[in-house]
């Protein structure tokens, strides 16, 4: 337990040297729902949602394309869809949004094959471009040592 106890303090006191002691909480929103929403049937998948001013942005899971929904926060109503044309949807599992910018999270990885993982970082301002600038970041299971399968 002492070790434990030690590399705690040890990660900590390295966050707060990187981040000059600097830490502030993010600000936070709540969406509370108070009602249903019918959603339109091309939201079937839904595997990450997030939400700004009125608005719910959402993503299917994979085996379906490459797009971001725009969701009416009161009426559930289909506003827009993004489709994407640089980035595909492998397996999308989770979608955030800060200072901005929405995060993709394509880790899906049932089938212990993928070698491919990624976080796709969007801007919000370029949704309606046929392919907006996209940061992919690659990363890997540090556990998975073994790969059933191609990829």
């Amino acid at each position: 337990m002492r070790k434990y106890t030690a590399g705690l303090s040890f990660l900590m006191s390295l966050i707060l040297l990187l981040s000059d002691g600097n830490l502030e909480a993010q600000d936070l929103d709540t969406l509370s729902v108070h009602s249903k929403l019918e959603l339109s049937p091309l939201l079937g998948e839904i595997s990450g949602m997030c939400f700004q001013d009125d608005d719910i942005y959402a993503i299917n899971d994979g085996g379906n394309g490459a797009y971001i929904f725009k969701i009416d926060i009161h009426t559930g109503e289909l506003k827009e869809e993004f489709r994407f044309f640089n980035i595909r949807n492998h397996d999308w599992e989770e979608l955030s949004l800060y200072n901005g910018y929405l995060y993709i999270a394509d880790l899906g990885n049932n089938y212990g094959i993928r070698k491919d993982l990624a976080i796709h970082r969007i801007s919000l301002d370029s949704l309606n471009e046929r392919k907006p600038p996209v940061l992919t970041t690659r990363l890997k299971y540090l556990m998975q040592k073994e790969f059933r399968g191609g990829m």
